[in-house]
């Protein structure tokens, strides 16, 4: 019997920059994003473990985004929702 090196086994244990990051929003306006590891799941997967952890049921499912953990990019309205968060910052 071998044993597998720390190397190996490290992606089962920490953060990858392959994990997918789900977003779900219910139809009753919650959101919840989740982390799925590991990465090498499909996106399928990643969506039902992420329902099943967050116990989304497909009905109450409004919609979802995917994407991996390295996409850096920010969200679809991104600029607007700053523009609107700098608006309501108080000034001394």
């Amino acid at each position: 019997m071998s044993f597998a090196s720390a190397s190996e086994v490290m992606g089962l244990f920490g953060p990858s920059e392959s994990d997918w990051v789900v977003t779900l929003i219910r139809k009753d306006g919650g959101v919840v994003t989740r982390r799925i590891a590991p990465g090498r799941i499909s996106e399928e997967m990643a969506v039902r473990a992420a329902m099943n952890a967050s116990e989304v049921m497909l009905p109450d499912l409004e919609a979802f985004t995917i994407r991996r953990a390295s996409d850096r990019s920010l969200e679809e309205n991104g600029d607007q929702f700053l523009a609107e968060l700098w608006k309501k910052k108080r000034t001394g």
